[in-house]
């Protein structure tokens, strides 16, 4: 029904049931007071304004999203709405979107199976009410006061304010959201592309936490974290939603969840939750998780979880994926024939079931550690892993050990013949070797030196 521009309109006198969608446009003003039910939806649109009054909206619907109430439009102008002392209800999920520069003001909405949207730079201030899911996307911005809401979330560059607010979850996947005197169950963070080491972040009560100045961070060109600032506000659990490039670093932590996603590699040590938890790890990621605690381990696609000294109820691998559990640490010590430590040397463990282990190399105290499983998960059931054979390595030099894990072990090589003192000398000799007859093919050619020196790298460096 579209009403005359400038008219007024009242609804909700007659107890019938309107047939049909309301549009309302131009400057129009729909009053909507007492008991008032439709079979259809409400759209405003240009300047016009939808007021809901000491009133009892019933939308009939038979399923989800059917009918909706939307502002768009503006057309120069503004769509309002705005709601004082009412209750909006449905037998199923009705959808409250705002588009372009619409607003709403809402207090004392009781509206529990209404998800709110908001697109654009649309706005919204609310008080006193109690929703469905909040979502707060692109330019929007929100400000909600002693509320309470099932879930919420920001995405985009949106802002959104929640004050003595209650919620079951909150999810700031972008944009900024800032908490004041809130109880929230579970607060979750999206992070991508960046560097992100978190320590001691616990549940209860949090004076003041803000991720940019509470945690160590780094942020690729691209990436985001997103700017969340929480104030005298009580939190039972903490989840963590990562994409692309990312490395995550969690310790000591209530962690309720981790959903890691493309390219992270997840390190996960101390961790636990009172409430349920899950580690969800996707595509080509790779999550250690170290004296932790969850209910589920999940690894799709070709992902790879390794369980280290942790506990965990249900192991769910599917596609490719892998779930390593129980693992162990296994700690190497590489000496030359004297008995010194020996830096840089590569460190190789292979087994029949775990093939294509990376390889790592010795710190200045000749030192490495390597995690691998005693039973591998995968979609086709458990495997013992069995025999492993590690190979310490540098240049031709050469130790090798076999060992099956049971738990964590060590493993020390002497690399013999190898004098460490004699290291700066051993290179010049072995280039020699190789550039010689490289630089006879190549005499007269002018590059043959250069080809020489980069063949001399490559064979020093296997």
């Amino acid at each position: 029904m579209s009403l005359l521009p400038g008219s007024f309109q009242s609804y909700g006198i007659e107890p019938s049931v309107h047939q049909g969608s309301i549009l309302v446009g131009g400057n129009d003003v729909m009053v909507i007071e007492g008991p008032f039910s439709i079979n259809g939806s409400i759209v405003i649109v240009g300047n016009a304004t939808l007021i809901v009054r000491n009133a009892d909206v019933n939308f009939l619907q038979k399923k989800s999203q059917q009918w909706n109430i939307t502002l768009r439009d503006p057309k120069g102008g503004r769509p309002r709405l705005s709601v004082e002392n009412a209750m909006i209800r449905s037998d199923y999920l009705l959808g409250l979107v705002l588009y372009g520069n619409s607003s709403a003001s809402i207090s004392g909405l009781l509206s529990p199976k209404t998800p709110v949207s908001l697109y654009g730079d649309s706005s919204t201030v609310i008080d006193n009410s109690t929703l469905h899911y909040f979502y707060s996307n692109e330019q929007s911005s929100a400000d909600i006061t002693d509320s309470i809401v099932s879930n919420g979330y920001t995405r985009g560059t949106a802002k959104a304010t929640y004050a003595h607010c209650a919620l079951d979850a909150f999810w700031c996947e972008g944009g900024s959201a800032e908490f004041v005197g809130c109880e929230v169950d579970y607060v979750g963070l999206q992070i991508v592309s960046a560097n992100v080491t978190i320590r001691g972040l616990k549940g209860g009560h949090i004076s003041y936490f803000e991720p940019r100045t509470n945690t160590s961070l780094q942020i690729a060109p691209g990436g985001s974290v997103p700017d969340l600032v929480l104030r005298d506000t009580e939190i039972l659990s903490w989840v963590f939603h990562t994409y692309e490039t990312t490395n995550l670093t969690i310790s000591d932590s209530e962690l309720g969840g981790l959903l890691a996603m493309e390219q992270t590699t997840a390190t996960i040590s101390n961790c636990s939750s009172d409430v349920s938890n899950h580690v969800d790890i996707r595509h080509e990621s790779t999550a250690y998780v170290f004296s932790s605690t969850f209910d589920r381990a999940t690894a799709r696609h070709t992902s790879t979880i390794w369980l280290v000294d942790s506990l965990c109820s249900v192991y769910e691998p599917l596609d490719q994926g892998r779930i390593c559990a129980p693992a162990w640490v296994l700690e190497v010590h590489v000496q030359d024939s004297q008995g010194r430590d020996v830096p840089n040397a590569v460190i190789r463990a292979v087994s029949s079931l775990d093939p294509n282990l990376s390889p790592q190399q010795t710190d200045g105290s000749g030192r490495a550690r390597l995690i691998l499983a005693e039973v591998i998960r995968d979609i086709n059931g458990s495997k013992p892993v069995g025999m492993y054979e590690v190979t310490a390595q540098y240049g031709v030099y050469t130790s090798r050990s076999s060992l099956e894990m049971k738990n964590h072990a060590t493993l020390d090589f002497k690399l013999e013949g190898l004098v460490i003192g004699e290291l700066d000398s051993v290179p010049v000799v072995l280039c020699l070797t190789v550039m010689l007859p490289v630089l006879y093919l190549t005499k007269g050619r002018g590059y043959g030196a250069e080809v020489g020196m980069a063949e001399c790298a490559a064979t020093l460096q296997t």
